[in-house]
């Protein structure tokens, strides 16, 4: 999860965002604010410089790929996170629909549940503001193919959402419905005496988290494109195939 917060922007203790892997290490990532404006800095170390630059012979950008870090982390224990976070913004009208699942949170990190699927989007990486926002989103209609409750949460540039089992309406416990969370979410921000601002994240992508080992880190590189002539660039997230969901057939 490391690589995952420091992407985000996301701040921590003494209002600083985690840095992912040490500075002498391998690989590192920080974010940090410079001249007032958030930044990501990226380091590699011991490797060939060719290993990480390289030139986009179609858009004429520079290319500079450093891995995400070694970081690994337990994907149920980060499921299990998701599901504090949903339960504690839970109104009290539909907590008796999600028991089993609160109860599920005392088990041994092991005792998985089926589809443990979590979206993943990104929205501005490296300059995102210092967001933390987090929403519930319950189905209103007897469909029961649409999952009766969705959790997002927002974490500077990244978001990530779920599906939050029901006990009985989406189908007997534990629920195996399929359906994956798929919002391509959007935070409106209306920062004072300014201009609202939409903070748009892409379409997620889905991680499997049932799982009770140890797992390498989510994110796999992060990439920046660079046009040598116009200095314009953007930054995106290779996301490690293992983590990856299977498709759905």
């Amino acid at each position: 999860m490391g690589a995952i917060l420091t992407v985000g922007g996301t701040q921590g203790e003494g209002n600083k965002v985690r840095q992912t892997g040490r500075t002498d290490g391998p690989a590192s990532i920080r974010h940090r604010i410079v001249d007032g404006q958030r930044s990501i800095s990226m380091r590699a170390n011991g490797t060939p410089f060719s290993d990480h630059v390289a030139m986009n012979l179609t858009t004429g950008e520079l290319v500079f790929r450093i891995p995400g870090g070694t970081e690994r982390f337990i994907p149920s224990k980060a499921y299990k996170a998701l599901v504090k976070m949903a339960a504690a913004l839970l109104p009290e009208d539909a907590l008796l629909n999600v028991t089993r699942i609160i109860g599920w949170l005392g088990s041994a990190d092991d005792a998985l549940l089926p589809h443990m699927i979590v979206g993943i989007s990104f929205a501005i990486i490296g300059n995102s503001p210092p967001l933390l926002a987090a929403a519930l989103r319950r189905r209103t209609s007897e469909n029961r193919d649409t999952p009766y409750m969705l959790f997002v949460t927002t974490m500077g540039s990244v978001c990530l959402q779920i599906v939050l089992k029901a006990d009985t309406l989406d189908g007997d416990w534990p629920s195996r419905l399929r359906t994956r969370p798929n919002i391509r979410w959007t935070n409106m921000l209306a920062p004072l005496g300014e201009e609202p601002f939409a903070l748009a994240y892409d379409d997620p992508v889905h991680l499997d988290w049932g799982s009770a080992e140890l797992e390498p880190p989510v994110i796999e590189a992060i990439v920046t494109g660079v046009h040598p002539q116009t200095g314009q660039g953007r930054m995106s997230v290779v996301i490690r195939k293992r983590a990856l969901a299977a498709p759905q057939t």
